[in-house]
This record gives structure tokens, C-alpha cells and sequence, in this order.
């Protein structure tokens, strides 16, 4: 196949982003995170597509520099390198809003990323399926099956006890001693130390954030995510409700 002038390669990317639907990019906050300008790469950390005529060229750029650099003559496989992170990203944001409890999430983040693929073409669509493949070779899906808590475990047992076996005779017995009045709460933390935590939590966060927009972070790396997530908005709730005392 011809290869393809810089300007009419940045126009088919173009055209394969507009065949994504509008509601699947809002769904999955998808981006046009790629450029043709090594400037505009370097300032906002966002691959670098170039051409030599022979071969295409694919640079991924972190913190201004050159991170790593691809080459290859296949004009379908330099497509997917610029999609893959964009949808890995999409499919991993996607799933965080429609997480299914006890469920691997690498289910609903593969099924939308061949959905999201398919609006490419079927051939980049398949090249997804052999990352899938891959994937599952290594790691097979390994979905949690959540037990009854142990007081929900306990009132089921007594439940099976009384329905078989029979009413005991009754004692008359001493009342039972008043109960012990509950402990004092432990004092809530101040300010400083809900400051101190939330700007650690902030550095975590704002880490993955970065890696999921980079489309760096791995599907088994997206609940940490989320318990972070949740954790700093705590933090950031308790800290509003402290400011305003």
C-alpha cells in the first residue's frame, strides 16, 4: 500500500474518530489526543504521528521528552497504536461509572473497547481481540463471589435452628445486667491532619489520573483507583465541613 502524505494521515485519523458515535465519546470522555506537531507533543504530552516516506512514525512523549518511538510501514497498525490508549482509557473510564459489584472489570472494559474499535473497522476491531486474548492468557478473569457478612451468615443459621429444632422449657432467670454504657468516640481528627492526608491522597490520585487519561492504566489497577477516588472525596467533605464550624 502507498504510504500516506502527514496531512492526509492526520485526516484519516480525523475521519476514524468522527465514526465514533457522539453518546460513546461523552460515555466515555474520549479524547483526539494526537498531533502532528512536535511542539504541541512536547508541551501537552501527547503522541507525536510523523512520516519519512518509507515508514510511519509513532513518538509517545512524557514530561516534554521522548518517551519511546515506533516505526512500521503498516498503515493499519500505526492506527491502532494511536487508539489503543485512547480507547483503553475510554473503556476504563466507562467502566468505573458502570461498575457490576463481584465483577472483574476487565469484562465490561474489553466488551467496550471492541465495541468502541468496531466503529473503526473490523480489522482494528480484530488486532483488540488478539490484545484481549493475551490478556486473559495471562490473567483469566477471576470474579469475586461476595460471602454474607458474619452477622447475616449467623441470623441464617439461627433461623435454620429455630425452624427444626424444638422449643426448649423455659427458666425463669435473674435479669440480665444493665449494659455497659458504649465507649466515648475517639476524637475527630483536625484540620492539619485531614490536610495532611488529603494532599498524600492527592498525589496518588492525581498519578493515576494522569495514567488513566495516557491510557497507561492497567485494567487490574482501575478499583485501586476508585478507592482513591472515593477516599479523597471523603477527605474533601470532611475537610468543608471543618472550615465551616
Amino acid at each position: 500500500m502507498e504510504m500516506l502524505e502527514i496531512k492526509a494521515l492526520m485526516d484519516l485519523l480525523d475521519r476514524l474518530y468522527d465514526a465514533i458515535p457522539e453518546g460513546d465519546k461523552q460515555q466515555c470522555k474520549l479524547e483526539r489526543k494526537f498531533t502532528s506537531d512536535q511542539y504541541r507533543a512536547a508541551r501537552y504530552d501527547i503522541p507525536l504521528i510523523m512520516s519519512d516516506g518509507e515508514r510511519y512514525q509513532f513518538v509517545d512523549y512524557e514530561m516534554g521528552k521522548a518517551a519511546s518511538k515506533q516505526s512500521t510501514a503498516d498503515l493499519e497498525e500505526l492506527v491502532f497504536w494511536v487508539y489503543y490508549p485512547i480507547i483503553n482509557a475510554g473503556a476504563s473510564f466507562y467502566e468505573i461509572r458502570h461498575r457490576v459489584p463481584g465483577q472483574n472489570p476487565r469484562r465490561i472494559i474489553f466488551a467496550k473497547g471492541l465495541e468502541l474499535f468496531g466503529y473503526l473497522g473490523p480489522g482494528y476491531a480484530a488486532r483488540y481481540q488478539v490484545k484481549i486474548d493475551e490478556s486473559l492468557a495471562a490473567r483469566p478473569y477471576t470474579d469475586e463471589k461476595i460471602p454474607l457478612v458474619k452477622e447475616e451468615a449467623a441470623d441464617a443459621a439461627e433461623e435454620t435452628v429455630s425452624e427444626t429444632a424444638p422449643e426448649p422449657a423455659r427458666e425463669v432467670s435473674a435479669p440480665p445486667p444493665a449494659p455497659e454504657p458504649p465507649p466515648d468516640p475517639p476524637a475527630a481528627p483536625d484540620t492539619a491532619e485531614l490536610e495532611k492526608k488529603l494532599q498524600s491522597i492527592e498525589l496518588l490520585y492525581n498519578a493515576f489520573v494522569e495514567r488513566l487519561k495516557r491510557g497507561l492504566l492497567p485494567a487490574d489497577k482501575v478499583k485501586d483507583f476508585e478507592d482513591i477516588r472515593h477516599t479523597r472525596e471523603q477527605l474533601l467533605a470532611a475537610l468543608a465541613q471543618k472550615r465551616g464550624e
